[in-house]
């Protein structure tokens, strides 16, 4: 069975129709039941999570079972004189990460997207973003601006910081440390 309890070797229109189906059913219970699942968070004024749910994965980082639980894509929005966004979302998530910034802010507007690490599932947006807001600029380790020039061929608009450094986003500074 997969996470909407469809046998695996069920084929065609029927079984597509059976996941749409359940996925509705779950869409619907979350809306219901945990819309703060489903909803932008206020942390303090002016920072608010914008992060995703995905309760479609099977498996987290390909290993650990979360078919019942989920995971969530942890991101943050910084709404000040610079628009800052923190960590992204896996691609297929991109309409509602999309929705969440949109609902507060013109996405194309963004300043910074700070990459804490370049997992997919933090990294899968960054395409997009780039092509909305094609000025933004991409803050990160040294590392991580490695890998984005290897992975993503992302070399301009990158700024590196490193470990005590800070940027000032009007009333909000961020400070980066570097951690195992």
């Amino acid at each position: 069975m997969d996470h909407w309890g469809v046998p695996h070797h069920g084929k065609g229109a029927a079984r597509e129709e059976l996941i749409a189906r359940r996925a509705r059913e779950e869409i619907e219970f979350l809306k219901g039941q945990r819309p703060e699942l489903t909803a932008r968070v206020e942390i303090r004024p002016d920072v608010i999570w914008i992060g995703v749910n995905d309760r479609t994965t099977d498996l987290f980082e390909g290993l650990w079972p979360i078919t019942r639980e989920g995971v969530s894509y942890n991101a943050y929005l910084i709404d000040d004189e610079k628009k800052a966004i923190i960590d992204l979302a896996k691609a297929f998530k991109g309409d509602a990460f999309l929705e969440q910034i949109d609902e507060l802010i013109d996405v194309g507007q963004l300043d910074y997207v700070i990459m804490n690490h370049l997992e997919p599932d933090h990294g899968g947006l960054l395409n997009i973003i780039r092509r909305i807001a094609p000025d933004v600029t991409l803050v990160c380790s040294k590392k991580a601006s490695d890998m984005l020039a290897t992975f993503y061929k992302v070399t301009e608009n990158v700024m590196v910081v490193g470990d005590g450094e800070e940027l000032s986003l009007g009333k909000h500074t961020l400070r980066f440390y570097s951690t195992p």
